[in-house]
C-alpha cells in the first residue's frame, strides 16, 4: 500500500469537533482512495458509530449499510457520500493560492498588454486575491482543471495575435463574474468525460 500523506496544518485549521480519524475518513473519501479505510479501525462497530457521527454532523450521507455481514464482517467503504461541508472544508483548506497563483502567472505571457495598456501577467498577490474570491463562488473546481482552461484560453488567444486578451487577475474573477469559470463551462462541452471529471 502507498504512503498517504496529510499535511497537519492544514488540518488543524478545520472545526474542532473532528478528531483527526474523522478527517481522514473524510479526506480519503475525497481522493477516492478507499482502500485506506480499513486500516484506520479496530473492528466494524468502531467505523459504525464513526460514520454515524459524521452523518448526524452533517460530513457524509450514508448511502448504505456500513457493514457488510457474512462469514467474516467487513466494512463496506462504499456506504457513504461526502456533503458539501466537508467539500468545502478539505478542498479549499488545501489550496496554496499562492503557488496556484504562479502556476497561472507562468502560463500568461511576459511583455504582452492588455486593453487597457497593463501587462497581462499580474502580480503574485492581485491573483491570490482573485483566486480566493473564485474559491468562495465555485469551491467544487479543481486546480487541475484551472490550469488547463487557463491554458486552453492563453492559446486561443494567442491563435488570435493577442486579440482580447485580459489581465490575469481580471480573467480569474472581477465585478462578481469569472472568465475563467466560463472557460471551464466551454471547455466542459468539448473535452473527453475523463478531463470533465475534474472540473466538478
Amino acid at each position: 500500500m502507498k504512503k498517504l500523506e496529510i499535511n497537519l496544518d492544514e488540518y488543524a485549521k478545520v472545526s474542532s469537533e473532528l478528531s483527526i480519524r474523522d478527517y481522514l475518513v473524510l479526506y480519503i473519501k475525497f481522493l477516492n482512495k478507499l482502500n485506506y479505510l480499513p486500516a484506520l479501525f479496530h473492528n466494524t462497530m468502531e467505523y459504525h458509530d464513526c460514520l454515524r457521527l459524521l452523518e448526524t454532523r452533517q460530513y457524509i450521507k450514508i448511502t448504505d449499510d456500513c457493514i457488510i455481514y457474512g462469514d467474516n464482517a467487513q466494512i463496506n467503504v462504499e456506504c457513504f457520500e461526502l456533503r458539501a461541508k466537508s467539500t468545502q472544508i478539505i478542498e479549499i483548506k488545501s489550496i496554496n493560492y499562492a503557488e496556484l497563483a504562479n502556476k497561472l502567472r507562468d502560463i500568461f505571457p511576459a511583455g504582452i498588454r492588455g486593453g487597457g495598456g497593463k501587462l497581462v501577467k499580474s502580480p503574485e498577490l492581485a491573483v491570490v486575491d482573485k483566486l480566493k474570491k473564485f474559491f468562495k463562488y465555485y469551491p467544487d473546481v479543481k486546480e487541475d482543471a484551472i490550469i488547463k482552461a487557463t491554458t486552453n484560453y492563453i492559446e486561443n488567444r494567442k491563435r488570435d495575435g493577442w486579440r482580447y486578451i485580459t489581465q490575469l487577475d481580471y480573467f480569474v474573477f472581477k465585478d462578481n463574474v469569472s472568465m475563467l469559470y466560463s472557460e471551464l463551462e466551454n471547455m466542459r462541452e468539448t473535452i473527453d468525460e475523463d478531463w470533465t471529471k475534474n472540473i466538478v
